[in-house]
């Protein structure tokens, strides 16, 4: 008798199992396609998941799993290489894109797709003069930025800075005893070099102030959490780093601006910070403190761990290429 209830209730957490990932999430693809009308048609291969949450579940597993790419393979596999998928993540229907050429059609066709942030990204990385503004003054900031950062006579002089940086860095973890962790000490270089290169050598009293909140923000990995401000949750925690990183930013604009009043660099290097408080709107208005130190925040996060991942990269291929790495040093 007790094994026959043991079956039944089997039995029913099977049914309601196969009625939930069958029907319900059928029912939740019903409700897009209803909610899209025509449109849907033209989006590519996926499926959003279960209703309400998406697929931020199994995103988040694979992310933390320490296989972050096993989520896309997921999609890969069932979907086929088309490179574009449609999903539902952080609380919204997206599109995930998975390779260069997809993504360059992308970011090439401003008419065809638009700017758009999950709220957790775009709240805490807000970003007024590159977000918020029409088509004509964004073009005008992104290439105002990437002039300042890219280019053959940009790289030309900041080599020198870089260099120097790198060169003592390694010789003090050369020095070191104990075994170290070279992502982490990568980070803390490439963080050094991104703050030289886009605020001067004029913050390096901050530099350390800086590296600390940003270890704090990482920590928390704030931007694709789900966005409920409200203490113990990832967003709660990043907001009020950020605000602390915009009090320090901020303070490094203010003398920065004071400084470039006083004296007069004329056609002497400037570093990026220097060019964008020299911009001005189309009516002729300078950007407000509080817009810089926004545009600074988000070059600095965008920047220092990607490059960092770069830098261990590199260690890693170097050391497994003998050759190689003697022609390097």
């Amino acid at each position: 008798m007790e094994l026959s209830w043991v079956w039944m209730i089997v039995a029913t957490f099977l049914a309601c199992y196969i009625f939930v990932k069958k029907i319900v999430r059928k029912l939740n693809e019903w409700y897009y396609d209803m909610k899209l009308g025509n449109k849907h048609v033209l989006l590519p291969p996926g499926h959003m998941g279960w209703p309400l949450i998406g697929n931020i579940i199994p995103f988040i597993k694979d992310f933390n799993s320490g296989h972050p790419d096993s989520f896309i393979n997921n999609l890969v596999s069932k979907y086929g290489e088309s490179g574009i998928y449609k999903t539902h993540l952080i609380g919204k229907p997206s599109i995930i894109i998975c390779t260069p050429e997809m993504c360059k059609r992308v970011l090439n066709d401003d008419e065809n797709f638009k700017h758009g942030y999950p709220k957790s990204t775009t709240e805490l990385l807000r970003n007024k003069p590159l977000i918020n503004t029409c088509n004509a003054e964004h073009k005008g900031l992104r290439e105002l930025v990437s002039s300042g950062i890219l280019g053959h006579k940009v790289l030309a002089m900041n080599l020198e800075l870089v260099e120097k940086i790198v060169i003592n860095s390694l010789e003090e973890l050369s020095r070191m005893k104990q075994p170290i962790q070279v992502f982490k000490e990568m980070e803390k270089v490439s963080f050094e070099v991104i703050v030289h290169i886009l605020m001067g050598s004029y913050t390096h009293s901050n530099i350390g102030k800086l590296r600390e909140l940003f270890h704090q923000f990482s920590k928390c990995n704030p931007i694709y959490s789900l966005p409920i401000n409200f203490p113990g949750f990832a967003f709660h925690q990043g907001l009020k780093v950020r605000k602390k990183l915009l009090i320090v930013i901020e303070s490094i604009v203010g003398e920065r601006r004071s400084t470039m009043k006083m004296v007069n660099n004329g056609e002497n290097k400037k570093d990026l910070i220097e060019l964008i408080l020299e911009a001005k709107w189309e009516n002729d208005e300078e950007l407000k403190d509080k817009d810089v130190a926004d545009m600074l925040l988000m070059l600095l996060f965008a920047g220092h761990e990607t490059t960092a991942m770069a830098f261990t990269s590199s260690i890693l291929y170097l050391t497994r290429h003998p050759q190689v790495f003697a022609k390097a040093k």
